[in-house]
């Protein structure tokens, strides 16, 4: 481990408290990304690292930190934070940009083949991940005037991974009322 920047007696200490399930709770909440990353970037192999965190702020505390242990490793383990999406629907509020970025980059390297390391908030977990379809394949255009079944419309939604609700809350879902289309994407 010091060879990639972190002191020897450092990763020898934080290895001890990570096999110490009791001393974990008494840790200050800080060390425990470096725990984290530490676990994670020790293996002999470059691998595919997925760390839980309760709440969306957490998780991007945490890829801070990762960020910066990079900075001190020289390392190129990809590192992304699976948050929830910024925005609700119906809401005035503007989208937070920094957790859109997070959880679009998260997405791509989940799809991937990529070594990575990514902290998911709960919250962020709940959320669907866009799947690897060919737009082509799915893709419609819709013009003004232009006359769809309701029952082809709600099919075609389906088939591309939309689910049905009432009322629309979450990325992914849809409902249509009479002549009214809602859509999260």
């Amino acid at each position: 481990m010091a060879e990639k920047g972190l002191p020897k007696a450092l990763a020898a200490a934080l290895q001890n408290l990570a096999k110490d399930g009791a001393a974990l709770a008494t840790l200050p909440a800080g060390i425990l990304p470096m725990m984290a990353y530490v676990q994670a970037t020790s293996a002999k192999k470059a691998e595919r690292t997925l760390f839980i965190v309760p709440d969306d702020n957490t998780a991007l505390d945490w890829l801070r930190a990762f960020t910066s242990l990079h900075l001190i490793e020289h390392s190129q383990l990809e590192t992304a934070a699976l948050v929830s999406w910024g925005v609700i629907p119906y809401s005035f509020t503007a989208p937070d940009q920094e957790k859109e970025y997070h959880r679009t980059r998260a997405e791509l390297l989940i799809r991937s083949e990529t070594p990575c390391l990514i902290v998911a908030s709960a919250e962020g977990l709940t959320h669907p991940i866009a799947t690897d379809i060919n737009i082509a394949e799915v893709e419609r255009t819709l013009t003004p005037g232009m006359h769809l079944k309701r029952t082809d419309f709600s099919e075609f939604l389906l088939s591309c991974g939309f689910a049905h609700a009432n009322p629309v809350e979450r990325p992914g879902e849809f409902c249509i009322k009479g002549g009214v289309v809602d859509i999260f994407p």
